[in-house]
C-alpha cells in the first residue's frame, strides 16, 4: 500500500518538549495531517474551527523550471484556468461557482503555481471537484488564448509602470544571471505573443503530476474524509517524476538604470 498514514507534523511531545524555545501562538496551532495518495500525491489537513474552507493545489511549476524558450508559460497557464474545461463551459463554471458562494483565485511565483478556493465546509465536495477539473481538463481553446494573450501583455505593460515589481525583477535578473530564477514570471514579450495552445499542453504534461502536487484542505474537516475525496478527484493525474529545482546560485551585482 502506497498510502501514507495521516500524521501530526508537530506532535504534542515536540511541542511539550520545546515549550521553552516556541512561540505560544505556534504552540496553540492544531496539527497538520498529511497522507500521500497513490499516485503520489499529498493531501494535507489543518483542522480548524471555521464554517469557511479553504482548499490550494500547489504544483511545482513556477518560472523556475522553465527555460529561456517558453518562460512566461506557466502563467499564462494560470490565466487560462477558468476558460472553461471539458465538463464546464467558462459560464457554467462561473456560474456555479457564484452558486456555492465561493471564490476562486490563482496565482503564479518563480516557484509555484496555485490554484485556491473558499467555500462554506458544506461546499468542499464540489469546490474540489473544480479545483481537479480545471487543473486536469482545460480546454485552451484557440480563442482564449489569443484573448488571453492580449490580456498578459496589457498586464505587462502595467507592470513596467510599477517601480517596485521593476526592482523586484531586476534584483532577480542581476542575482541570479543565467540561471532560470533570475528570469520573469510574465516571461518576455516575445514568447508571450508565440505561445501556442500545443506549448501550454506539453507544460501541462510535463509539469502537472501527481508526484510533486500538494492539496491543502484547512477548516472544520475530516482528514480521512478530505482524503478519500481527493482520491476519487485527483486519481487521474500522472505520477510523473517529482521535478528538480534547478540551481539558483546568487552573484549579486549593481543594477544602473531609471525606473519609470
Amino acid at each position: 500500500n502506497n498510502e501514507e498514514a495521516g500524521r501530526c507534523m508537530l506532535s504534542a511531545a515536540t511541542l511539550t518538549a520545546a515549550a521553552g524555545r516556541v512561540p505560544a501562538s505556534l504552540l496553540r496551532s492544531p496539527c497538520v495531517q498529511v497522507t500521500r495518495l497513490r499516485n503520489g500525491l499529498r493531501v494535507a489537513t489543518q483542522h480548524k474551527a471555521s464554517e469557511v474552507v479553504t482548499a490550494g493545489v500547489y504544483i511545482p511549476a513556477g518560472s523556475m523550471y522553465e527555460t529561456p524558450q517558453n518562460n512566461g508559460t506557466a502563467h499564462f497557464l494560470e490565466h487560462m484556468a477558468f476558460k472553461g474545461t471539458t465538463r464546464r463551459s467558462q459560464a457554467q463554471l462561473e456560474h456555479e461557482v457564484e452558486g456555492l458562494g465561493a471564490q476562486l483565485n490563482a496565482y503564479t511565483s518563480r516557484e509555484q503555481t496555485v490554484f485556491l478556493a473558499r467555500s462554506c465546509k458544506a461546499a468542499l465536495p464540489r469546490t474540489l471537484d473544480i479545483l481537479a477539473d480545471i487543473i486536469q481538463r482545460p480546454t485552451l481553446e484557440h480563442r482564449s488564448v489569443e484573448s488571453e494573450r492580449q490580456t498578459i501583455i496589457r498586464e505587462m505593460e502595467e507592470v513596467d509602470t510599477q517601480s517596485e515589481e521593476v526592482a523586484f525583477d531586476k534584483f532577480h535578473e542581476i542575482s541570479f544571471k543565467g540561471s532560470p530564477m533570475g528570469a520573469t514570471i510574465l516571461g518576455p514579450v516575445h514568447n508571450v505573443r508565440h505561445i501556442t495552445r500545443d506549448d501550454l499542453r506539453a507544460y501541462v504534461r510535463a509539469h502537472y503530476t501527481a508526484s510533486g502536487m500538494v492539496l491543502v484542505v484547512v477548516g472544520d474537516v475530516a482528514h480521512d474524509k478530505t482524503v478519500k475525496l481527493a482520491q476519487q478527484l485527483f486519481e487521474g493525474i500522472p505520477t510523473g517524476e517529482v521535478p528538480e529545482p534547478p540551481a539558483a546560485n546568487f552573484h549579486g551585482g549593481i543594477y544602473c538604470g531609471v525606473f519609470r
